[in-house]
């Protein structure tokens, strides 16, 4: 790409995109902290009701419905994160390109 060439994104969209990911993980945290709160507000029944009762099929089924949303929500607020230092957008290339030997 030659030096004066322009990129398709005009300043204002990227500025949208950008206040719509820093919306996004302000809404992704929140969701994190209601299901931490739910998590922890509902240990002791769940405890009692879930984990001291047979049968490993159930407890597998609810452990993932119950748990999985950590391995997804977690990794997206790390990554969007608008008070880090790298944008995600060096996250992604690091992850999708493998190093070469020169």
């Amino acid at each position: 790409m030659s030096a004066s060439a322009q990129s398709p994104i005009s300043p204002q969209f990227n500025a949208l995109i950008v206040s719509a990911l820093e919306g996004t993980f302000y809404i992704m945290l929140a969701a994190l902290v209601i299901w931490l709160w739910d998590i922890l507000l509902n240990l002791d029944v769940e405890i009692s009701v879930m984990w001291s009762r047979k049968g490993a099929i159930a407890k597998t089924f609810y452990a993932l419905i119950r748990y999985c949303p950590l391995f997804v929500v977690l990794p997206n607020v790390l990554i969007y994160n608008p008070i880090r230092t790298n944008p995600p957008s060096d996250n992604l290339y690091v992850l999708q390109t493998a190093p070469h030997a020169n």
